[in-house]
């Protein structure tokens, strides 16, 4: 979809608030020049003109792993984006969402490798405001929910970098068309307050305009059953609180 395209959409349906939260997984994609930001950026900059009821973010969902973290950050500090979702989506270059890549590592080893680079990012990392889809690679791999979340040291780790690093935890409605609910799972969502988190911001992770604040509902029925009464929203990079 173009920038146009998404805007109008949110007009349509009385949507206030966007990120544009544009791919970039330094390492992996190679075939075009995805990482023209300069033209990104200055497209987004003049819709915020033309839309002005709409608080419109310049964003990057950066695709980060332990081996191109560095890079990735030191790239982003040269632009000014408003809002850095870190996304695990592979590893040295084999990705998560790959069956020959998961059968080349092995079912345990897979997931275990998972892990070890999700909690290398959040603990590491520097400047990211969220964490997206932490359990994107249920959506392809033939893992259980219990094999999931008997990582559950691991998992709370990774919650707790998240509340340290003071960066959201991304509710993403993507889910639902595959798994039936948002990313993460409810159990994850409960040890995050427990934890005494309460950053959570929702993303479609939409791929088509369509798409923009689709099963948004669901989402904060899912973040209520979990004890929470509100979500965040980025303004001049401060978290500001909105009510479900």
């Amino acid at each position: 979809m173009s920038i146009q395209e998404a805007l109008d959409h949110c007009n349509l349906e009385q949507i206030q608030d966007i990120a544009f939260t544009e791919h970039m997984d330094l390492g992996i994609q190679h075939k075009k020049a995805y990482h023209r930001l300069d033209d990104y950026i200055e497209e987004v900059s003049q819709v915020k003109h033309q839309y002005p009821m709409i608080h419109i973010l310049t964003g990057i969902e950066a695709g980060v792993n332990a081996s191109n973290l560095t890079e990735t950050e030191q790239l982003l500090r040269t632009f000014p984006l408003e809002y850095i979702v870190f996304s695990l989506h592979a590893s040295k270059g084999a990705p998560f969402c790959s069956q020959r890549a998961y059968q080349k590592a092995g079912h345990e080893a897979f997931l275990r490798l998972y892990f070890d680079e999700m909690l290398y990012i959040v603990t590491h990392g520097e400047r990211y405001h969220a964490l997206g889809h932490l359990d994107y690679i249920l959506r392809y791999q033939p893992y259980t929910i219990d094999e999931f979340l008997s990582y559950k040291q691991q998992i709370k780790e990774i919650l707790h970098q998240l509340i340290l690093h003071h960066a959201a935890l991304e509710i993403n409605t993507k889910g639902i068309q595959s798994l039936d609910r948002p990313h993460p799972p409810m159990e994850i969502l409960k040890w995050y307050v427990q934890l005494g988190g309460s950053l959570i911001v929702i993303g479609s992770d939409a791929h088509k305009a369509s798409q923009i604040g689709e099963h948004f509902h669901q989402a904060k029925e899912w973040i209520q059953s979990a004890g929470l009464e509100v979500y965040h929203t980025l303004d001049n990079g401060n978290w500001i609180e909105n009510p479900l």
